[in-house]
């Protein structure tokens, strides 16, 4: 089913040079208005089915360069989050919490057969994967969980994007009107961005325009951020780390999980990697000497190879990987 014009959300016009490559994929919707889901796969036949999951606050055409190679092997389901800020949703609709996105993919999940479901993530896409896992054991055939963020391990290093930009965007949600413009302001001139390195980074920064057009749109961007830090049932980041902790070595002791980093990120530390296989023994971490934060965008196809590693896997011993990972320096 080739794509058709009114199909597509309003903010593919911002990223043609990511929806051209979409040329044979099904987009399907259902609900309506701010509760719209919008989902978009691949079928194949036969073998196991991947759920690709994005950020909570970064479209589908972000990770669809790994979308189209995956789908050369496997049936792929991946969705754009109902009421997500880049969703063209007004500045006073709810934000929807990590519960609210992991409800989403049960829903995107209730329309499969009963073909293996294997989990890939990308980014703080691993705390949606992980609320839903916590909320449904055992529905999960593998987990792949790449350039996760600092949540999930004990590790006190911060890059200066988290320690910059995130930490002043979560001010932006806590504190009061004025502290709440100054902040604005000042990320919106520029200061604390992400660097314009790759057309990965390029296109993240013209979302991040995007979501600050003005502070009221940028103040809901920012809570659905804070959100994603301190989900339901929890009252503090601290006990949101915890929680997605527990699950995480629940899931690991259970069915294979891979941690996917690239030395070369500079959005969440290598070491973050490191420290979730050595918390997590059976987590199997595999290295890639490129790529950055955006392998998903710059490197899908060698990427794809270590998805495919990871689903291909069977439960194992614990290992020490943390010392010792797999890496991979490119092509093979």
């Amino acid at each position: 089913m080739n794509v058709r014009a009114r199909e597509v959300p309003a903010y593919w016009a911002a990223f043609k040079n990511l929806s051209e490559p979409l040329s044979d994929i099904e987009i399907r919707h259902s609900g309506r208005d701010a509760s719209e889901v919008i989902t978009y796969r691949s079928e194949r036949a036969d073998g196991p089915t991947i759920l690709l999951i994005s950020p909570p606050e970064s479209p589908f055409l972000l990770v669809s360069p790994l979308y189209v190679v995956l789908s050369d092997k496997f049936s792929v389901l991946a969705w754009d989050p109902v009421r997500a800020t880049f969703m063209d949703c007004g500045p006073d609709d709810p934000v929807p919490s990590v519960r609210d996105h992991a409800d989403q993919l049960r829903s995107v999940l209730e329309s499969l057969d009963d073909r293996p479901t294997h989990l890939v993530t990308w980014c703080s896409g691993a705390l949606t994967g992980l609320q839903y896992i916590a909320d449904r054991p055992q529905s999960i055939a593998s987990a792949t969980f790449i350039a996760p963020p600092s949540l999930l391990s004990s590790d006190p290093e911060r890059t200066a994007f988290q320690s910059g930009f995130i930490e002043k965007v979560l001010r932006m949600a806590l504190f009061g009107a004025e502290e709440r413009s100054r902040i604005y302001r000042q990320l919106r001139d520029g200061q604390d961005l992400l660097p314009e390195t790759t057309v990965a980074e390029a296109t993240l920064k013209r979302l991040t325009g995007m979501l600050w057009q003005s502070e009221a749109r940028a103040t809901r961007y920012a809570r659905s951020i804070l959100l994603a830090c301190t989900p339901t049932g929890t009252a503090t980041k601290k006990g949101a780390e915890t929680g997605y902790r527990e699950t995480l070595r629940e899931l690991a002791r259970n069915v294979p999980v891979s941690v996917i980093h690239s030395s070369d990120d500079q959005l969440v530390s290598l070491s973050n990697a490191r420290a979730i296989a050595r918390e997590n023994p059976e987590v199997q971490l595999r290295i890639l000497n490129h790529g950055g934060h955006f392998a998903v965008h710059t490197c899908a196809d060698e990427l794809a190879e270590l998805v495919l590693e990871g689903i291909s896997s069977r439960k194992q011993l614990p290992n020490t990987l943390a010392g010792n990972p797999t890496r991979h320096k490119g092509r093979w």
